[in-house]
């Protein structure tokens, strides 16, 4: 299988200040998880296509489950680039992006998984939202 996009997901060295979920509750052994087990249910099923909005599709899938309503990728893909406009991201960069921005409901954005990378770069659409 050909690699589309090499530079998808940018590897971090370790930082100790990164959350170690295991640190803080004794986890199971995944061999104890019934084949079923699921910590929440997906709101909405949605497909990256060939992008590299991976961690922004990540980090709202998380936060879905938090929010209760299906939130847009595109606006945090947005927010955790910010002017740089390099092939893939980081999940520090778009948790933080998560925590300092917040997030937009999927439905009050103007930007689709098909709209141009470069114009969602841009983020000309999202002027008016820049002052929530």
């Amino acid at each position: 299988m050909e690699k589309l996009h090499p530079e998808g997901l940018k590897k971090l060295p370790p930082d100790s200040r990164d959350f170690s979920f295991g640190a803080i509750y004794s986890l199971p052994k995944l061999t104890e998880l019934p084949a079923e087990f699921m910590v929440a249910g997906p709101l909405a099923i949605k497909d990256q296509k060939g992008t590299d909005y991976c961690t922004s599709y990540a980090g709202t899938s998380v936060s879905e489950d938090q929010e209760g309503v299906v939130l847009s990728p595109f606006y945090q893909f947005y927010k955790t680039k910010q002017g740089d406009t390099s092939w893939g991201a980081d999940l520090r960069q778009a948790c933080k992006s998560l925590t300092k921005f917040g997030s937009l409901e999927l439905n009050q954005d103007p930007y689709n998984v098909d709209s141009p990378r470069g114009e969602l770069l841009e983020g000309k659409k999202y002027t008016p939202l820049h002052d929530l």
